[in-house]
């Protein structure tokens, strides 16, 4: 009787449709099956989710990185605009952005689940909440230290309660030890300095950040202690790479304040938030700035 009751449940999970056990190999043990069964429901950003949402809607496009980096991209319905991953489908609805969402079209997807910023209005999560739409929100990372956190709350959502943990855990640690890899395979003279022009005009790369971490592991020290972009105390720090994105390079070499910097353009939308993606920044990096062993 007992081994009946065990083989219904494990039928029942195999057929329901979910993306979770869906990632579950087919030679997996009884009591991996029942895991997949047991690590719902879940609470995360204050919202408990049940079941494993196969329809998830991403607002953000940190959200959207971490998804396809912890491999649940099939179970993304719609993202916001502004963010490509090789992985995501061409013709995925792209819903505008979290402060101008489309909501008409989001809500015509019928997403089990919206993840969005903790950014979004209160007006707008109501509104999808009142259409049946449940909504979490997220703080997303500003700084190394949060992307732990953030990776795992995710990874929750999408996969449950322990499979989540571990997944968010194995590929921060994949990722990581990518890039500290990429890194080891360059030269790079002791006490080089460099900054990371986040924004042109707005903003440098301050201590802490994941642009800070980046360049830790690359080998060198950030000449920024402050997260705020002032031409005058960046030109009077001199440090020796000042790295900006591609897009601002114009701007950036434009700027009198700046002549005589080693200037190195990179894709530094991938250190605003931490990803598959952001392992294709370092060897950007590297590949600018130093010369490979």
């Amino acid at each position: 009787m007992r081994k009946t009751a065990l083989l219904l449940l494990c039928a029942a999970v195999w057929f329901g449709g979910c993306a979770c056990s869906e990632r579950a190999e087919t030679d997996s043990s009884v009591s991996d099956v029942v895991q997949v069964q047991v690590d719902y429901p879940v609470t995360v950003g204050g919202r408990e989710i049940s079941e494993c949402p196969s329809s998830v809607v991403s607002l953000a496009p940190a959200i959207t990185e971490a998804i396809c980096t912890l491999g649940s991209v099939s179970q993304l319905s719609g993202v916001s605009d502004g963010w490509e991953h090789p992985e995501l489908p061409a013709d995925l609805p792209r819903l505008g952005t979290a402060a101008a969402v489309d909501i008409d079209e989001l809500l015509a997807l019928a997403p089990q689940l919206v993840l969005a910023p903790d950014t979004l209005s209160d007006m707008v999560a109501a509104e999808l909440e009142n259409a049946g739409v449940a909504v979490v929100k997220l703080h997303l990372p500003a700084e190394w230290r949060q992307v732990s956190e953030f990776y795992t709350q995710v990874a929750q959502v999408v996969s449950g309660l322990t499979t989540g943990q571990n997944n968010a855990e194995a590929t921060i640690s994949r990722l990581t030890a990518q890039i500290q890899q990429i890194c080891g395979r360059y030269t790079v003279p002791d006490g080089m300095t460099a900054a990371v022009i986040s924004a042109y005009g707005v903003a440098v790369a301050g201590n802490g950040t994941i642009a800070h971490q980046l360049l830790t592991w690359c080998g060198l020290q950030n000449s920024c202690a402050s997260s705020m972009f002032v031409p005058q105390e960046l030109a009077a720090a001199q440090p020796d790479l000042v790295f900006c994105d591609t897009r601002e390079l114009e701007a950036v070499q434009m700027d009198a304040q700046l002549s005589g910097l080693r200037i190195v353009a990179v894709d530094l939308q991938y250190a605003r938030c931490f990803g598959e993606q952001t392992i294709g920044l370092a060897e950007q990096i590297c590949t600018a700035a130093f010369r490979e062993e």
